[in-house]
């Protein structure tokens, strides 16, 4: 049986690969999560390994780096066939160990085609010149000049979308395009974590425990212009989502028992636990029934999903942890996209008055066959270390950047901080990030944080749209769409709850919405300030 692996207007599925897992059991379904840990509680376990070997190259949008990229007859397309030249391409591959072949796979109306050599050393030229974020862009400084003018007093006038024409691969980022899943090095199967993730989610889809049902045809469309966004139409997430019952004017609140936790949540809900303790380098393990343990951590279904395989990770599900990112908890869920392996999986945390709903400790993922804007978007120092000789390496100067390289986004109408893991330490960018965090946290500065490259990398949002909402400084047309941009929409796809706003959606209309949601120049650079510490001198 084939698993249905993404609703982005073409529907794909995983190639087969023997048979599919044997389907979890859940002793107790209709008991809540809290009874799970009881003695004798059983549930599904995914067994993650406890490390993971760096990887060679990481198989991402943003990093192609100049790895060596087979031509498209190397992978496989659409349909799931592969094609001629595979095994050239991984005779080649296997040649040359240090330059693991990038897939891309790239579909539209069935047509893929690839940047050969030159563009890719093209790329990597721009990129070490500080004008590009990868494959997708290049900036050139008019452009960042012109996005830098605007009025100060309308932070969404602002930041009008640039006229340039990102550079891309044919076909791959026009309105309507749709791309297939990254199929791997030639002959990759799909990873266990794929395989038991949608084929478990399905069974809860056939079983209706979702607020509302996700059609095999969720509109879906990337607008044109400069960046791709993407647009979708969910309904249900305006009037059967889960309503927000506490104060969105703090991040941080203590967990409140008589409130919504995910502890009350039914076990029919829980997809699998999971442990990262499996010996290091071996592979992810599924085992149908198994004992609970008194604490697990959970992947469940998110009962309110934008897409399909929208998923759920609880860490630590009975230690009512609020909804702050701490080192361990960030690094189970690295740990859970790394070994998913797979780039359209993306990973997100919403902190308390950034559009977190649940004052427990969760991350949200979902898959999407196709880049996030932001994932392409250019990159460069963060603010005050234009001059930095590290920064010129992506190392910040900061005290709490260390562990991994840090940059921040340019030309992108949300602000961020991107970290990238160094030599594949997915424990110390947990540390970076969650510390980062914490930071932000103790100042009350509302944040999300999106998690791309299968673990490798991540973006961390200052979220002041809140704010500027409460303050009566967001335009009245943006709050009539009800599009409260929470990370996923910073990230690039919008998710609209009204038909007429997802037909009239624009380039434009995204642009200023995402700049109403992030702060100027002044206070970006000193929110990087308070997460990372001032610059250290060289």
């Amino acid at each position: 049986m084939a698993a249905l692996l993404f609703n982005a207007g073409l529907w794909a599925t995983l190639p087969p690969d023997g048979p599919p897992p044997e389907a979890g059991v859940l002793a107790t379904p209709d008991a809540p999560i809290g009874e799970v840990s009881a003695p004798g509680g059983r549930l599904p376990l995914l067994t993650l390994p406890s490390r993971r070997a760096p990887p060679k190259r990481i198989r991402s949008f943003g990093d192609l780096g100049s790895a060596a990229v087979a031509p498209l007859s190397a992978f496989n397309v659409g349909d799931g066939s592969a094609g001629p030249g595979a095994a050239a391409a991984a005779a080649a591959a296997a040649a040359d160990e240090d330059a693991a072949v990038v897939p891309h796979d790239l579909a539209a109306d069935g047509v893929a085609a690839m940047m050969d050599a030159d563009d890719l050393a093209a790329a990597d030229a721009e990129d070490a010149a500080g004008g590009g974020g990868g494959l997708f862009s290049a900036a050139t400084s008019g452009d960042l000049a012109s996005l830098a003018s605007g009025s100060d007093d309308d932070p969404t006038a602002a930041a009008a979308p640039p006229t340039r024409q990102h550079r891309q691969l044919p076909g791959s980022r026009s309105a309507g395009a749709v791309l297939c899943r990254t199929a791997g090095p030639p002959g990759a199967a799909p990873s266990l974590i794929d395989r038991v993730v949608l084929a478990e989610w399905a069974a809860r889809a056939s079983a209706g425990l979702f607020r509302y049902g996700v059609p095999a045809h969720v509109p879906l469309k990337i607008l044109p212009g400069a960046f791709g966004f993407v647009a979708s139409f969910n309904e249900g997430r305006l009037t059967k989502k889960r309503p927000t019952e506490f104060s969105a004017e703090a991040v941080v609140q203590a967990f409140d028992p008589s409130r919504f936790h995910f502890q009350k949540a039914p076990q029919r809900e829980v997809l699998a636990a999971l442990a990262a303790d499996g010996a290091p380098g071996t592979p992810a393990a599924w085992a149908p029934d198994a004992p609970s343990g008194p604490d697990p951590s959970l992947l469940l279904i998110n009962v309110s999903p934008i897409e399909y395989g929208h998923v759920l990770l609880v860490p630590r599900v009975m230690s009512g942890l609020p909804q702050l990112i701490d080192p361990a908890s960030l690094a189970l869920a690295l740990r859970f996209a790394a070994e998913a392996d797979n780039p359209y999986l993306r990973l997100c945390y919403n902190s308390l008055g950034a559009y977190g709903t649940v004052n427990h400790l969760h991350f949200q993922a979902y898959f999407l066959g196709t880049p996030f804007a932001v994932e392409v978007a250019p990159c460069g120092p963060l603010p005050g270390e234009a001059t930095s000789r590290s920064a010129a390496a992506g190392f910040s100067g900061r005290p709490g950047a260390h562990g991994a390289r840090v940059r921040a986004t340019v030309g992108y109408p949300a602000r961020a901080l991107i970290f990238e893991a160094a030599r594949g330490d997915l424990g110390a960018l947990a540390n970076a990030i969650a510390g980062a965090a914490a930071r932000l946290a103790a100042a009350n500065v509302p944040h999300n944080l999106f998690v791309v490259d299968c673990g490798q990398r991540a973006f961390l949002f200052p979220n002041r749209f809140g704010a500027a909402k409460a303050a009566g400084a967001v335009p009245a047309d943006l709050l009539e769409t009800a599009v409260d941009p929470a990370c996923f929409e910073l990230a690039g796809h919008m998710v609209f709850k009204r038909a007429c706003d997802f037909e009239a959606a624009s380039e434009a209309g995204v642009w200023r919405l995402l700049a109403a949601a992030s702060p100027d120049e002044a206070d970006f650079a000193a929110i990087c300030d308070v997460a990372l510490g001032p610059v250290e001198e060289e």
